[in-house]
């Protein structure tokens, strides 16, 4: 085919080619192949390209496949990229033309893949694209949507990253865009804006510079940018960031400073939405130079000096990308020194967290960045020095700064001679509200560094757990509490709950052991203030807690860690302290380190924590019973008022006999309060929780041992309630006794008359104690009818006891002598005037009686 036969003849014309290396050889054919065979070849190529026009693709096809010549190749791409994109144009047009008008077509891929082919290159291609995308998307209605801009600006980034565009060129495409529309930008998006631009020049920077960060580039083509010029967009970055937001100044990384854009894509929206992009430019006369949303000089040619940066002191970098202008960040105008009126609240707010958040040498960079007079940052440098025992050198630089109030000479005169913190409280005073946080902080860092000893500068550089473990050791219930919750909250920056929850319960475990061996128990109000230092977080002070429990570490399977509760980190103890955790704890330790860690649990109101510890405690229970350590139990009730789930422990106390245990507490309170506290006390609102429930546990386990519970009842001054119990229990005795008057007409009928009696006269008696007088009057009435009803039983009993009596001797007469009846029958019948006497002496005046 022809095809083949081209192939052929391209083979046989390369390689004689080689053979003859341009000798003047003798050819094997008539002529010579060059010029005459390949200048004919050449020629017939073109007559059938101009002579046959519905063949060309045929032809450059097959010309392009045998590798005819790189000119026809050429001509082959074009051809076929005319056809495929439908352009009305010659085919043998020059590269470049063919580039630019599929470029206006906004044919992006076809127009790379054709600036590939040519060897042409395809920086302006991405340039334009990403110059259309920007003027395309202010033309609809997305504009408006702040977030919509925040995905432009990040799908423009991605774009020059993706086709290689060279750093510097994009970086000033990106800055010329943040100067060119400041005034219709948002915070967020000039941020964003300048941190692309940021990470442009300092990807730049690190490929020209070497190993040194500090050096500068001197490369010309593109200039690199200078590091005066990207500590300048730093400066920016880190004005929007804390000068919009204080908040965010606690949440960057300062060491070093990470203003990467992966890390302030998670930052941009903790800026307000509403807030304008700050004035860090300042505007000239406006050029007339067009471009792309004003952005078309940064990549086209074109120069425009129309916006100035309010914080270019000097020029700092050179041009990048297709003959980018460098105006925008040369110099300031004459007249223009300083921020403007506009960026001076921004400045105030963002000098001003710097300071709280101890990043003093940041705050200085920022004000001598933007030219800018701060007498916070001035104060804050002398509270530094003053506190750190440079007194002089503080007074030195304080009293050479500029619209700073004068010191009181008196406190001058003092803070020499030794009293440094009247000084340090006349400079806090000065200082604006913006920096009282940071103030309170170097007053609090003051008095701990006087307390344990420690030199100042030592503990602000120190971690705050040391800290607060020196504060509260050796004991933590005579140390300073509130020293301790002052030093907590003075930090910008969350602390790590988790270690401080370590540190607390690993000094609190030491308290509970004395030096001599002794156990000491906390009370109440201490272990609120104790378990309060970590504030929103003594769920984490609980779980520390308990990890000191071996048994509880083996039951919970790591202190909770697979239900979600953190592991806290290994303790920071001495080997001595370690081996005593293995060994376990004793007993007294165990049961105060449950009660501390059942109130963390409360105050963090953790239901699922107190559940898990009241489980727990259920299985130790039967350790403190076999070892019979049943005050332990009786601390436990006294501390953990759960009686709901552990009524157990009532169980084991009655059982075994040692009940006394819990009631002695109550009966010595109620000795030492006396009668006018212990009737206060017996109201329902102030009855003690254990009472009741100790009460209600024995009412229904042991329903039939009233003393027991008269006794309870009387240990905790419950006067009201021991007189509805005991008025239950006559009304009960009263029931039992019946209506019938033969029954209640006997000896057991009125014993127990006299036992309702007894109970109605103490139950009377406890509801006048306890002031409940209308009961008491009911009490009265009911025992004043049992007294009429005793009366009349005693009566009815002494008359049947006295008819008893009389009838007892003739009963016995009758019953036992037989002739002494006959005898009595005889003189009844023979007695004329009435009956005759009676007795023994009456009987005897008969001699013969019957039977003789």
């Amino acid at each position: 085919s022809c095809r083949d036969h081209l192939r052929r003849f391209v083979r046989r014309r390369n390689a004689e080619s080689k053979q003859t290396g341009g000798s003047q050889s003798k050819e094997p054919y008539c002529l010579q192949l060059v010029p005459y065979v390949t200048q004919l070849s050449e020629e017939m190529v073109q007559y059938l390209l101009d002579g046959f026009p519905r063949a060309r693709m045929m032809l450059l096809s097959a010309l392009d496949q045998a590798n005819f010549s790189p000119h026809y190749s050429h001509l082959f791409r074009s051809f076929r990229l005319i056809q495929q994109t439908g352009l009305d144009v010659d085919f043998r047009m020059p590269a470049w033309e063919l580039l630019q008008l599929l470029i206006s077509r906004k044919m992006f891929a076809e127009a790379r893949e054709w600036a590939r082919s040519s060897g042409i290159v395809s920086d302006t291609i991405v340039f334009e694209e990403v110059t259309g995308m920007i003027v395309e998307f202010r033309q609809g209605v997305w504009w408006n949507v702040l977030d919509e801009r925040l995905h432009l600006w990040h799908k423009c980034y991605d774009a020059f990253l993706q086709q290689s565009y060279p750093p510097v060129g994009a970086a000033l495409f990106f800055l010329d865009i943040t100067s060119k529309l400041e005034p219709d930008l948002f915070a967020r998006e000039q941020l964003m804006l300048l941190c692309i631009a940021f990470e442009l020049m300092g990807s730049r920077e690190e490929g020209s510079s070497g190993a040194e960060p500090h050096a500068t580039s001197q490369a010309s083509t593109p200039p690199a940018p200078g590091r005066e010029q990207l500590s300048r967009i730093k400066l920016s970055m880190l004005l929007i960031l804390t000068g919009t937001n204080k908040d965010l100044t606690a949440e960057l990384d300062f060491a070093p400073l990470d203003l990467s854009y992966g890390t302030l894509q998670t930052l941009v929206h903790r800026i307000p939405e509403g807030v304008a992009a700050l004035p860090l430019y300042h505007h000239t006369e406006p050029s007339g130079g067009g471009g792309a949303a004003g952005a078309g000089g940064a990549g086209g040619g074109s120069s425009s000096a129309s916006s100035l940066p309010m914080w270019a002191a000097s020029g700092g970098g050179g041009g990048g990308g297709g003959g980018t202008s460098t105006a925008s960040t040369t110099a300031l105008v004459s007249d223009q020194r300083g921020p403007r009126s506009e960026l001076l609240p921004y400045l105030d707010t963002a000098i001003s967290s710097l300071i709280n958040c101890d990043e003093i040498s940041w705050a200085r960079q920022l004000a001598e960045g933007f030219e800018f007079q701060s007498a916070d940052l001035k104060l804050a440098m002398a509270l530094e020095t003053v506190a750190s025992g440079q007194l002089q050198e503080a007074l030195c630089d304080f009293l050479a700064g500029p619209h700073l109030p004068p010191i009181d000479p008196a406190i001058v005169e003092a803070a020499q001679e030794g009293d440094v913190e009247q000084l340090l409280r006349a400079l806090s005073a000065q200082c604006s509200p913006g920096i009282s946080l940071f103030c309170r902080r170097r007053m609090v860092c003051f008095t701990v560094s006087r307390t344990i000893g420690m030199d100042y500068s030592t503990v602000s550089q120190i971690d705050v757990g040391e800290l607060l473990d020196r504060l509260l050791s050796p004991q933590p219930h005579l140390s300073d509490i509130a020293l301790c919750r002052s030093l907590l909250s003075c930090y910008p920056r969350p602390l790590n709950k988790v270690a401080l929850a370590e540190v607390l319960a690993n000094r609190f475990v030491r308290s509970t052991v004395g030096p001599d061996g002794t156990h000491r128990e906390w009370a109440e109000h201490d272990l609120d203030e104790f378990v309060s230092l970590l504030g929103s977080s003594q769920e984490k002070l609980g779980n520390a807690a308990l990890c000191q429990i071996p048994d509880f570490r083996s039951a919970d399977g790591g202190c909770g860690a697979g239900e979600g509760r953190p592991t806290p980190p290994p303790p920071r103890h001495s080997t001595e302290d370690d081996t005593s955790k293995k060994e376990g704890l004793p007993l007294e330790c165990e049961v105060e380190v449950l009660i501390m860690a059942y109130h963390a649990y409360v105050q963090a109101c953790s239901e699922r924590c107190i559940g898990e510890l009241l489980r727990f405690l259920r299985a130790r229970a039967v350790v403190y019973v076999e070892e019979r350590r049943f005050a332990l139990l009786v601390r436990l009730l006294g501390a953990i008022p759960e009686y709901h789930a552990m009524e157990y422990m009532f169980g084991h106390l009655v059982n075994h006999g040692k009940l006394g245990l819990l009631l002695a507490p109550g009966r010595c309170s109620a000795a030492k309060k006396g009668p006018a506290a212990a009737a206060a006390a017996a109201t329902p609102g102030a009855m003690p929780a254990l009472a009741i429930a100790l009460v209600r546990y024995l009412q229904e386990h042991f329903p039939r041992n009233l003393e027991l519970r008269v006794q309870v009842h009387q240990c905790f001054s419950m006067d009201g309630h021991l007189a509805c119990l005991l008025e239950h229990e006559a009304w009960k005795v009263t029931q039992a006794l019946g209506s019938k008057w033969e029954k209640i007409c006997s000896e057991e009928g009125e014993d127990r008359l006299l036992t309702c009696l007894s109970l109605f006269l103490q139950c009377s008696r406890h509801y006048l104690k306890a002031k409940m007088y209308q009961k008491h009057l009911v009490a009265n009435e009911f025992a004043a009818l049992i007294c009429v009803q005793l009366k009349a039983v005693q009566i009815h009993l002494a008359a049947s006891l006295q008819e008893q009596q009389n009838a007892a001797p003739r009963d016995e007469a009758f019953s036992i002598d037989p002739i002494a009846d006959w005898r009595c029958a005889q003189l009844l019948r023979a007695a004329p005037g009435g009956p005759p006497a009676t007795g023994p002496r009456a009987l005897a005046k008969d001699p013969d009686p019957p039977g003789e």
